[in-house]
């Protein structure tokens, strides 16, 4: 408490002294907080001095996961052209899935498309590939030059249909998720019969009885992992299906590989130098596959006609079908530098009651330019 000076008091030398030496202190210090940046009004109780930072609360708002910021969610720059041709006589055979030609090209302004862009993905790390195919395939009975329906034997069917894919990897988690929207015609519009008169040394009267026109529009998904790698055996495991107007599935596949090629996961295993791809790439790869699969199949417009169009001169009952459809590929591929190709035979059980298993041979080609 301060004590007031009346006027016959007198102050001594040494009081004032005392006082004007602690005014000097007192100024001193104001003038070394104010140095810092503390307002003089502020009490010295809100100064906290630099040495200790200023605390921050925490709340489960603040607390994030740590994470790996190497790379985000990214589209590859990488650009690929895909040429696939199936056809049976590769397997000395004449029947059932006869043709089928794929021309394709992933680029990464394709990600722009309305369709690729409503497609899911893996999500945050991934690496994604988006890209477009065309694609033709053709089917006729074990006689294609009857003039009759054959109850007991498979349906005349074409199908022309665009196909937009994404293709996701998350190498942390060794997982690959593959979805593809289809949009075309079944039906006389594919030109399957034009195609086939063209190439067939007898003219296939039996396309007057083909499946009728009908709309392909079908969503196509299956997603695998590695379960075990190394730089020469790898083995994956995996689920697809299939919903729409095409065809309605569920199925399980396996594969395993053997031969030389990257430790990593990979849509084709050639790159850019420019990507980040490019350091799982080698100058030469090749290997040997097989790929057992099951699927339990509940609807296919090529048998049983299209979902809209029920006019279909000759199909079949969904009870004539076999559900369960087993199918083992096997093959061979090799990549060098820009280019890939691969040499594929396929086996595949009866498809509806009467039928028998069928195989055929394929060819592809890629090249990333």
């Amino acid at each position: 408490m301060t004590r007031e000076i009346t006027e016959n008091e007198t102050i001594e030398p040494n009081i004032l002294l005392n006082n004007k030496e602690k005014s000097k202190k007192t100024t001193s210090t104001l003038q070394r907080f104010e140095a810092v940046g503390t307002l003089s009004e502020k009490t010295l109780q809100a100064v906290k001095p630099k040495s200790q930072p200023q605390e921050k609360k925490l709340s489960k708002k603040n607390i994030k996961p740590a994470q790996n910021d190497d790379y985000q969610t990214l589209n590859s720059l990488n650009r690929y052209f895909i040429l696939r041709f199936d056809n049976d006589i590769l397997a000395e055979a004449d029947y059932y899935y006869t043709n089928g030609i794929s021309i394709g090209v992933i680029h990464p302004a394709i990600q722009h498309f309305a369709i690729n862009r409503s497609l899911p993905g893996l999500g945050r790390h991934a690496i994604m590939y988006n890209g477009i195919t065309l694609n033709h395939k053709m089917f006729t009975p074990r006689n294609p030059e009857a003039t009759e329906i054959d109850i007991n034997d498979r349906p005349f069917a074409g199908a022309l249909f665009v196909e937009f894919f994404k293709i996701s990897l998350l190498p942390d988690k060794k997982l690959k998720l593959y979805v593809g929207l289809r949009l075309g015609m079944i039906g006389k519009s594919s030109l399957a019969a034009n195609l086939q008169r063209s190439i067939h040394h007898l003219d296939p009267t039996g396309w007057q009885f083909q499946i009728a026109d009908d709309l392909i529009l079908n969503l196509e998904g299956s997603l695998s992992k590695t379960l075990f790698r190394t730089n020469i055996l790898e083995v994956q495991g995996g689920a697809s299906a299939g919903v729409g107007t095409y065809k309605n599935y569920a199925g399980l596949e396996a594969e395993l590989r053997v031969g030389r090629f990257s430790d990593s996961d990979q849509v084709y295993y050639t790159a850019r130098t420019n990507t980040i791809e490019s350091k799982f790439s080698r100058y030469w790869q090749f290997w040997w596959y097989v790929r057992p699969s099951v699927k339990h199949v509940l609807y296919d417009a090529t048998l049983n006609g299209g979902m809209f169009n029920r006019t279909s001169p000759h199909k079949f009952s969904i009870s004539e079908l076999r559900h369960g459809v087993f199918m083992l590929e096997t093959g061979l591929t090799a990549f060098f530098k820009q280019h890939g190709i691969g040499i594929k035979y396929i086996r595949l059980s009866p498809e509806f009651k009467q039928g028998r298993s069928h195989v055929w041979g394929g060819i592809s080609y890629i090249y990333n330019f």
